[in-house]
């Protein structure tokens, strides 16, 4: 099916109304329901290997299994001229590729969240057991939204099952070479999640910096070369004052040794949503510090020395008589409790009728001696 073969006519159940992509194995159309009118993307086969039919097939099953909001759906198949084709939903967005490459530029708190929803959707694909194999900037599409850009990842052309020994894959390089892990190019065969993790540091390089972390002049073997050695410039020789929580990340998704890698999408995003990540100018302001563990023990002793001093008033209430004619003439102690801290002197209750008495203490003193006149009035 060339380029402009079946654009303004029916494939099936859609009508064909441009040709929005063109590759070596495969054309991605722009196509439109008959009958509801809803707009969607066709991508149509070229090649005829069997081994190109089944991945087109894995392809098709992953993604319509995967329902996320950052992952390109497929509703449907359907042959063209004997061609299989995957009806997809239409994103009308650039890739990240082409985005990067533009005139916008976002803020690093903006590159952050949107490269925070692309591993969102790379992890539910991890959940369940898919490994893309494949990502990179130019394998996720941006949609516009009235909160910003929606990434969604796309292209599952070389998927794998975790689990899987893939068969004739074994000892093969498959993937795009400045994106590829060093197992993968040992091995696609044999890769699990680890490898996606390596190329979303990839990813994250790039929409930080602007630039590729594994670049050549020299082709694509030296780029594979680099690869396997690690070696890539600092990002921070890049970007001036790059907080140094965003380079920790970058190289510990680049790490070589997928043992000495970021494990899982979960720790990763554990990291991208850490208060400091982005250094204490720019946290967020709805996040409070908790408490220490000095104020947190202050507050529910003060919290129980009210409730205390709450009970034992309702418990005099219950049997103390206040009206005016029963006040009783001796005093009412009330003794709080010690917090850490010298307990304080009793407090009494003045008695206007009586002249003023000892503070009263647990152990009982000897009554005070009446005051006599110094001199004897006379006559």
């Amino acid at each position: 099916m060339a380029a402009s073969d079946h654009v303004g006519e029916y494939v099936g159940r859609y009508f064909v109304e441009e040709c929005i992509g063109l590759g070596n194995v495969a054309s991605v159309y722009r196509v439109r329901h008959a009958r509801l009118g809803g707009q969607f993307a066709l991508k149509v086969l070229h090649a005829q290997s069997d081994k190109m039919r089944d991945d087109l097939m894995q392809e098709g099953r992953a993604q319509c299994e995967l329902r996320h909001q950052n992952i390109v759906g497929v509703s449907d198949l359907l042959f063209v001229d004997g061609d299989p084709g995957l009806v997809m939903e239409y994103v009308d967005g650039p890739t990240l590729h082409d985005f990067l490459r533009g005139d916008e530029r976002l803020t690093l708190p903006e590159t952050v969240a949107l490269f925070r929803q692309i591993v969102r959707g790379v992890a539910y694909a991890h959940k369940a057991n898919w490994v893309h194999r494949d990502l990179k900037p130019g394998n996720v599409l941006l949609a516009k939204t009235e909160d910003g850009w929606l990434p969604k990842v796309c292209d599952f052309g070389l998927v794998k099952v975790l689990g899987e020994d893939g068969g004739p894959e074994k000892g093969l390089a498959l993937g795009t070479p400045s994106y590829m892990a060093p197992e993968q190019i040992r091995d696609a065969a044999s890769v699990d999640h680890r490898a996606d993790l390596f190329s979303l540091g990839c990813i994250f390089y790039e929409m930080v910096t602007g630039k590729r972390a594994f670049r050549s002049n020299a082709g694509a073997m030296d780029v594979l070369n680099k690869v396997v050695s690690g070696d890539y410039q600092p990002p921070s020789e890049i970007i001036e004052d790059l907080p140094q929580p965003v380079e920790d990340l970058i190289v510990a998704l680049l790490q070589t040794k997928a043992r000495k890698r970021i494990q899982t999408c979960e720790a990763l995003l554990e990291g991208l949503d850490a208060s400091d990540f982005l250094g204490p100018a720019i946290r967020p302001r709805h996040k409070k510090a908790p408490a220490t563990p000095s104020v947190t023990i202050w507050s529910g002793m003060l919290a129980a020395v009210v409730l205390l001093i709450g009970a034992s008033l309702l418990a005099m209430a219950r049997w103390v008589d206040f009206s005016p004619e029963k006040i009783s003439r001796e005093p009412v102690v009330v003794i709080l409790p010690s917090i850490n801290t010298p307990a304080p002197e009793p407090v009494t209750e003045p008695d206007p009728d009586l002249a003023p008495r000892p503070v009263a203490n647990p152990t009982p003193s000897p009554p005070p001696k009446p005051v006599e006149d110094p001199q004897p009035k006379r006559e």
